[in-house]
């Protein structure tokens, strides 16, 4: 038997829900913030990384997934799986020339996997997936606060609590340079208590001596010089003007002196937004989004002289909180939480076929004209091709959480009258069939097109007495005791209970 490869995971079932939701939320968003979609390939040269994140970069130096690119015998660059997506977008701002445009693109939004060949853990995956955006050619401090609350806003919508906007200014190259002696020589005392990544970080990259985890609790480190204390005039102004804006927009934060983020492109505005599990004081906070300013990066790489600034959403992270999040809601209701799958989907209606030999290629029939006509329509609908016992097949009608039941057989054949229950009140109805059309010619019938729309109208409207008044000529039928399935003893069994 072949397993996933290490640190890759398959996405399904409950975890697949959270994740389509996620995505659908992010993608609304970014629809009202006016931005456009763009999909990136999950191949870059590997250079690009390297011009972006700097050489001396975690990703770059430990984690990227780098292949020969050889074909014929002839050696090219190397190429790499992309292990974040603001270079492959500003490279594809830069290569399409989006900025040129007769309509120019200024706001785009990306989702997808990225790369990383990191030590596997909870909320880590070397396949992860990212919801980015990234906005050019403006230096406001307001675009940087719109994305912050875009951020935020599209979480806490998500239903995601205890999620925390954590905000900083990492300067520009001017005042970090000051800044970076600080550090230096606040270090200077303490670095054989570093760890061994601190320690080679210490000369060319001191400012991730603040975002270490492991000496994240050091006297040496809490007690670090902040970068605040350090901006220059233009730098600081930004600075202020981002955090009004986000009073303006009434986006909660706290300024946190130790962001830095782990990219040489970022400058000026860097922030996350960190998750703390509301159920356990004693779990860890993780960083679920992350983002800045990369003033210069758009020119670095070959482009014009322009501003940017995004984040990227770790959208695996979200969604395990968010499923944690609402199993210890579960536990502390008192709720089950046996079978999450009957919240994955919710099925509009479930066509059941309970028929013998000889009715079974007309019942059939008839099932698959309804269905087709109802999915037509925009309903989600689950048609059961087996003819087993009605019993097993109101049993699966509820693990699709259907609303409605249409039961199809040998009495509703006879009695040329199909039959629709409500599957939480328990109401049913009776419409009538048009058999001959059937038995002529198989194919969807104008019967059918009007039994359809009056199914439609009684699922959205949900109101079973009131189909006489959505059905063509069925004022006069006789909804009788004979199609109660609770009385019949055909169809009603103690195990039954299809009422929720």
């Amino acid at each position: 038997m072949f397993t996933r490869v290490k640190g890759f995971r398959d996405i399904y079932g409950i975890s697949y829900h959270y994740f389509n939701g996620l995505m659908s939320i992010l993608d609304e968003h970014a629809r009202r913030g006016g931005f456009t979609h763009i999909e990136l390939p999950m191949l870059e040269k590997a250079g690009l990384f390297s011009k972006s994140a700097g050489n001396e970069s975690d990703i770059v130096s430990k984690e990227m997934y780098v292949f020969s690119n050889t074909a014929s015998n002839k050696k090219t660059e190397p190429i790499a799986l992309r292990p974040e997506g603001t270079a492959p977008a500003v490279r594809a701002y830069i290569e399409n020339k989006m900025y040129t445009q007769q309509y120019r693109i200024d706001k785009i939004a990306y989702a997808g996997a990225m790369f990383r060949r990191e030590r596997p853990q909870r909320g880590r995956y070397r396949q992860f997936y990212q919801y980015g955006v990234e906005v050019f050619a403006t230096k406001e401090p307001h675009a940087d606060a719109e994305l912050i609350t875009m951020a935020y806003d599209a979480i806490t919508e998500y239903g995601l609590k205890g999620v925390e906007v954590c905000l900083n200014s990492i300067g520009c190259k001017d005042c970090r340079r000051e800044y970076e002696d600080a550090l230096r020589n606040h270090f200077a005392n303490h670095k054989d208590s570093l760890c061994q990544d601190c320690q080679e970080r210490y000369h060319s990259r001191p400012m991730r001596l603040l975002d270490c985890k492991k000496d994240a609790q050091n006297t040496h480190t809490i007690n670090a010089p902040k970068i605040t204390d350090y901006l220059c005039n233009e730098c600081g102004e930004h600075f202020d003007g981002v955090k009004n804006w986000l009073n303006t927009m009434g986006t909660p934060f706290t300024v946190d002196t130790r962001i830095v983020r782990g990219l040489d492109y970022y400058m000026r505005t860097a922030f996350e937004l960190v998750h703390t599990p509301e159920h356990n004081n004693d779990a860890p906070s993780s960083v679920i989004c992350g983002g800045g300013r990369y003033n210069g990066l758009v020119k670095s790489l070959g482009g014009p002289d322009v501003e940017g600034v995004g984040f990227a959403m770790g959208m695996d992270r979200i969604m395990e909180a968010l499923m944690e999040q609402d199993k210890n809601h579960d536990d502390q209701n008192d709720q089950t939480n046996e079978d999450h799958s009957q919240t994955l989907l919710t099925a509009d209606a479930y066509i059941a076929t309970p028929l013998n030999t000889n009715n079974q290629t007309l019942g059939q029939s008839i099932a698959t004209s309804i269905t087709k006509g109802l999915r037509r329509a925009g309903l989600c609908v689950i048609m059961n091709p087996t003819c087993s016992s009605l019993k097993s097949q109101l049993k699966a009608a509820n693990r699709y959480n259907a609303r409605f039941t249409i039961i199809i057989g040998d009495n509703e054949i006879a009695e040329e009258a199909l039959l629709v229950r409500d599957m939480a009140s328990g109401e049913q109805v009776h419409i009538p069939l048009n058999l001959d059309e059937h038995n002529h010619t198989n194919t969807n019938t104008h019967t059918d097109s009007e039994l359809c729309e009056g199914i439609v109208d009684l699922i959205f409207g949900g109101d079973v007495e009131g189909m006489a008044d959505v059905i063509p000529d069925y004022t006069d039928y006789d909804n009788d005791d004979d199609y109660d399935y609770d009385n019949d003893d055909d169809y009603d069994d103690d195990d039954t209970n299809i009422n929720k």
